[in-house]
């Protein structure tokens, strides 16, 4: 079975029809399968320490935002919201949340990163000054049009971001808020595993045995 297959979507059939003709197998059948596979890929619970960049993401919904923005905020609402986290030359963690407060994302950073021995790099979201205020914490300031300063840059969570809502947008088309959080551990264990075809096979066989 091609590893690609464990991005199938409930509303973008063309890789479980795949599955279906390669095993003989009901398209029902292989949708199970795909789905199953995905929800076995949990992310690693070790937290982050070094270099590490933290950043939010909207994806999904609906709508226009208008062209005054009078609609933005209805817009947003209708997003769903993430939280994520890479350890430059590690591994990413990626959560659902429901919203980005900063009691939301304190909790995250609680759970996905370490205090000690670690560079906290983010934009320049209020939201982490009381949360982030044991961390050593360095910022960019977008508004500003400043992204990247002496290595200070959150450009890699940035460009992972940018991977999922192309894949999500070019090849599901749309991904419900309830799959969403499987998808997204999917999308960070491959990334995750993204330094050896041998090493990513055997974890997805381990998995899902």
């Amino acid at each position: 079975m091609h590893t690609y297959c464990i991005y199938a979507s409930e509303n973008y059939p063309y890789l479980s029809k795949e599955l279906e003709r390669q095993l003989g197998i009901t398209y029902k059948t292989a949708w199970r399968i795909l789905h199953l596979i995905r929800k076995s890929l949990k992310q690693n619970t070790s937290p982050l320490n070094g270099q590490v960049e933290v950043d939010e993401m909207f994806i999904g919904g609906k709508g226009d935002g208008g062209t005054y923005n009078e609609n933005q905020s209805k817009v947003i609402k209708a997003k769903s919201k993430v939280v994520g986290a890479v350890e430059r030359g590690g591994e990413i963690r990626a959560k659902k949340v429901d919203n980005l407060s900063a009691s939301t994302l304190g909790t995250f950073l609680e759970d996905n990163v370490l205090k000690e021995n670690t560079l906290l790099m983010t934009d320049s979201n209020n939201s982490y000054d009381k949360v982030a205020s044991d961390y050593n914490r360095h910022t960019v300031n977008h508004s500003k049009r400043e992204y990247s300063r002496n290595g200070i840059h959150i450009n890699h969570i940035e460009s992972f971001w940018g991977h999922v809502k192309r894949s999500t947008k070019g090849t599901y088309k749309t991904v419900s808020k309830k799959h969403l959080q499987s998808y997204l551990d999917a999308f960070v264990w491959h990334y995750n595993m993204r330094h050896s075809d041998r090493e990513r096979f055997s974890s997805l066989l381990k998995a899902i045995v």
